[in-house]
């Protein structure tokens, strides 16, 4: 069985076949195809690390990703790349597009990479597809040769800035993104967003198509997800639902569970190790997520009862884990500074009308705890409400026993970034104001 694993930055969960104002006809269609996954979350919302997680099967501390590439960090483990395992399998590694786990002086962990031109992300998206498309034409006609083939393509259409506005400047008939107040500039913003996705949405459905024009499409298990949440204030970079939060569909042959919607909790640690199972091969002794193919199966209902998420590093220091099971979520900050760090939160129209309104002032709570079935936008924080101290005291008990147990620094105190990390210190608004070389 081949596989195409079709990655999209900073989209989270703004398609339509997840209830999201956007037009994304595409992505719908390959829904009805595929299982989707509407309770999938990332191991972190920032881009590099949360990568890790998904290419790795780890949470990002153990393949020492504290951080962003393009910042300074370096993935220390390369061979737990799911690329060296598929080719150890017997497969054709290809790769096509944006990625953002190795730097520009590492080699990528593919076999083939298919050329893409660099530029305006928009022509590099639609480059990517028909790279992608080509390349799947000459598989059907016998030019890539007879081995299956994992083909990743990575899109970042989704990403500031936003390579297109949309015609309607001023969003005027946009909601904002989640958790923003209604203003002509966050529509606006929202509004830019939406555009871009629906060019995405026509990217990634080339590649679909030409999959089901070259008859590969029912021998090819199919995964569509994104890093993170999309690039607002409360999603990436932050351990909200909106931050981690993300979209996940599957389509594998004789699916029993094609077309259908599963509430499974889920972690992007889940994704290699049920590609593994998938494809028959033995599952690589350091992952630590599940597959989920009992739940496609109906065999079970889900496969894990809570998932731990993590940041360390965005633009500046920001150390947070959490934990989260379907009801209740738990965040520790081990930063004792409240204040909240201005250069994580992207740079947008949005962000300004938060900080005109006195947002920076604000300090943010320490330790928090949040009941989803109530309290979906993660608003009322229970830490100190007695009838929850049960509750409170699990979670805190459960998520610090599971980090000290796989090696997590943050544990022992302060993680220092690698020499040489460009970092922005916390006291910045912006990650675009100047920054700082760390040295040991």
């Amino acid at each position: 069985m081949n596989v195409v694993l079709l990655q999209a930055h900073a989209l989270g969960r703004n398609l339509a076949c997840y209830g999201r104002p956007v037009e994304t006809p595409q992505l719908s269609r390959f829904a009805r195809e595929a299982v989707v996954l509407r309770g999938a979350f990332a191991a972190a919302p920032v881009r590099s690390p949360s990568q890790a997680g998904l290419f790795c099967g780890q949470l990002p501390h153990l393949v020492d990703m504290f951080g962003p590439v393009a910042r300074g960090f370096r993935l220390s483990h390369e061979k737990s790349h799911m690329a060296h395992t598929f080719a150890k399998a017997g497969m054709l590694t290809v790769h096509a597009g944006a990625q953002a786990l190795f730097g520009p002086e590492q080699p990528l962990p593919f076999e083939r990479i298919l050329p893409t031109p660099d530029g305006h992300p928009f022509d590099v998206d639609v480059a990517t597809a028909a790279a992608a498309v080509g390349f799947l034409e000459d598989f059907a006609a016998g030019k890539a040769g007879k081995k299956p083939f994992f083909l990743n393509c990575g899109f970042a259409l989704a990403q500031r800035p936003f390579p297109q506005a949309a015609e309607d400047a001023v969003g005027r008939y946009c909601a904002p993104a989640a958790g923003l107040p209604d203003t002509p500039a966050s529509r606006g913003d929202f509004s830019d967003y939406r555009h871009n996705i629906a060019l995405l949405d026509g990217c990634a459905g080339d590649v679909l198509e030409a999959l089901r024009r070259t008859g590969r499409f029912e021998d090819t298990c199919v995964v569509f997800t994104t890093d993170h949440g999309g690039p607002f204030p409360f999603a990436e970079g932050q351990l909200t639902d909106e931050g981690l939060g993300v979209a996940l569909m599957l389509h594998y042959p004789k699916n029993p569970a094609a077309g259908k919607v599963s509430d499974a909790l889920v972690s992007q640690l889940d994704v290699f190790p049920t590609l593994c199972d998938l494809l028959g091969i033995e599952t690589p002794y350091w992952l630590i997520g599940k597959s989920l193919r009992p739940v496609f199966e109906k065999r079970r209902n889900a496969v894990r009862e809570d998932l731990l998420a993590q940041t360390t590093y965005f633009a500046a220091y920001e150390p947070l884990r959490c934990i989260r099971t379907h009801r209740y979520k738990l965040v520790k900050s081990y930063d004792p500074d409240p204040r909240p760090v201005a250069a994580n939160i992207p740079d947008s129209p949005s962000k300004d009308v938060l900080y005109e309104a006195g947002w920076a002032l604000h300090e943010r709570p320490l330790v928090a705890l949040y009941d989803l079935a109530l309290d979906p936008a993660e608003q009322h924080n229970l830490m100190d409400d007695p009838d929850h101290w049960a509750v409170r005291t699990d979670l805190l008990a459960r998520m610090e026993a599971a980090l000290r147990e796989m090696g997590d620094p943050l544990m022992k105190g302060f993680v220092p970034p690698p020499d040489g990390a460009r970092l922005n210190k916390r006291s910045q608004r912006s990650a675009s104001d100047p920054v700082c070389a760390h040295e040991a």
